[in-house]
């Protein structure tokens, strides 16, 4: 039987209000003159296709069936959301489009993981709620204690009004829904089914306990994600050969982090209709409005 997906499911008032704050606030001060740019599917088949074609390799399989793309070969992305923000080098790509557009808004800094291009991509708007623009790993401090990024939810609802291609969209010479079936397929999967499994075994209660210890500045997140879910989707394991490759139990500390800061309808949204644009059949038989279609 399935288990239902409820909107006041796994949000922490905490993290939901902030979350609200940040997205009203914003539009409070947006006039219509200055709404966040919009990006056409042109638009988008140039920064993937240049973001691809510089992309660090050790973050695809070494194993399998390759991709070429601009004189590499790219196995499976096997990373996850840090991976695709900063080493598939689409942010040095936002860079180039901006400076191209003349949309520049003073200097990008150019430190390994500012995410300022993507913040002035999409006209101003801040990637994070509590902290600045430097997405710096997985223990940072925060008015003394231990804390991780808040998403602000008005970029993460930017970006799924205007980053995801369509299937037919060019993509490095090849059309997106190759792109996706033969390289970003695995990710795309693994989040839907980490997101499914996390809410069948206690989404609410898995977050609080997640919350407690994240407060230990001591606290080791990636092992005791490792420990604690161990067992989860083990198909997803297969073929990790890395310290950078996302395994079920990374993905579900996303998720859990998620529903702490109260963005992961919208992620879940996004993810949707990625899905739905280049999965459909698999989304299908795995999720339906409101429930899950499969135990796990």
């Amino acid at each position: 039987m399935g288990v239902k997906i409820t909107k006041p499911i796994a949000m922490k008032r905490t993290g939901m209000l902030l979350a609200w704050i940040a997205t009203f606030g914003l539009m409070a001060m947006q006039t219509s003159s200055e709404m966040p740019p919009k990006l056409s599917q042109g638009d988008l088949s140039n920064l993937y296709s240049e973001g691809l074609a510089h992309s660090y390799e050790y973050m695809f399989s070494e194993t399998g069936p390759k991709t070429e793309i601009a004189g590499k070969w790219y196995g499976t992305y096997m990373g996850g959301m840090k991976g695709l923000l900063l080493y598939t080098q689409l942010k040095s790509a936002v860079a180039n489009h901006l400076r191209e557009e003349g949309k520049v808004q003073g200097a990008i800094p150019t430190d390994f993981s500012n995410l300022t291009a993507y913040a002035q991509l999409a006209g101003g708007i801040e990637p994070f709620t509590n902290s600045n623009e430097n997405f710096d790993g997985w223990g940072k401090r925060v008015d003394g204690q231990a804390a991780f990024h808040y998403y602000n939810p008005a970029i993460v609802q930017w970006g799924i009004q205007n980053m995801i291609p369509k299937a037919n969209t060019e993509i490095a010479g090849k059309p997106a829904q190759e792109i996706y079936d033969r390289m970003f397929s695995r990710f795309f999967r693994m989040m839907v089914d980490t997101y499914l499994y996390i809410n069948l075994v206690g989404y609410q209660e898995a977050q609080d306990d997640y919350q407690a210890r994240f407060v230990n500045m001591a606290f080791d997140a990636k092992d005791f994600l490792g420990t604690k879910y161990h067992n989860a989707l083990p198909a997803y394991s297969k073929g990790v050969n890395n310290w950078g490759s996302l395994t079920p139990q990374l993905a579900i500390g996303f998720w859990l982090r998620r529903g702490i800061d109260g963005t992961n309808e919208l992620f879940w949204e996004g993810l949707s209709k990625i899905m739905q644009e280049f999965d459909e059949e698999w989304f299908a038989e795995k999720w339906k409005p409101g429930e899950m279609a499969k135990s796990y």
